[in-house]
């Protein structure tokens, strides 16, 4: 007896999508993403829309769930942190983890890892030894 669970699918109007996506392209353009207790109520809140649309237009837009999203973001602007400035290289892995939201080092890694297949620890010596 398994249920199949649909998502729904919003026919948003186009001037509701425009803001949704005004929103996206401002996250994207500010570090909001970095801060621990960002989430998709946050983010909600400040486009001022439902966290069902924005969700939506994520998936949609994106292709990715918000985790994903967002994780993404992250791992990106620490990987760019990581190859402009070579002293990033040298904390531990607890720090960065804490740069870019996570609480925990374990998490972070685990992100880290399924966003770009190697683990912190392997992509800063990779980096180191290319220059």
């Amino acid at each position: 007896n398994t249920q199949v669970l649909e998502k729904t699918a919003y026919k948003l109007n186009v001037a509701l999508e425009n803001k949704i996506l005004r929103g996206i392209n401002e996250l994207e353009n500010s570090t909001d993403y970095l801060d621990s207790s960002f989430n998709i109520n946050v983010l909600a809140k400040k486009i001022n829309t439902n966290t069902s649309y924005l969700s939506y237009t994520i998936n949609k837009i994106k292709n990715k769930s918000f985790k994903q999203y967002v994780t993404g973001l992250k791992i990106e602007y620490l990987i760019k942190k990581l190859k402009v400035d070579k002293n990033y290289r040298k904390y531990t892995i607890k720090y960065l983890a804490d740069e870019v939201g996570y609480t925990s080092a374990y998490a972070f890694t685990r992100a880290f890892k399924k966003h770009k297949g190697i683990i912190p620890s392997e992509f800063i010596k990779s980096l180191s030894e290319e220059n």
